[in-house]
């Protein structure tokens, strides 16, 4: 992903009311697909990341 890609995800994810804590953790997931960082059930609840158009 590269930064402009990466702005864009964070700040969709902002607007959905995701906390930096829980946009950093969701990143280095999708990059590193460690499970540790999977995003937790309530920070789904707050916003659908799939409903994210990050190509606006």
């Amino acid at each position: 992903m590269n930064m402009t890609e990466n702005s864009r995800l964070m700040i969709g994810l902002r607007e959905k009311g995701w906390s930096d804590t829980e946009i950093v953790n969701f990143c280095l997931w999708v990059e590193t697909g460690d499970e540790k960082y999977r995003p937790k059930e309530d920070a789904k609840i707050k916003g659908n990341a799939d409903s994210i158009n990050v190509c606006d």
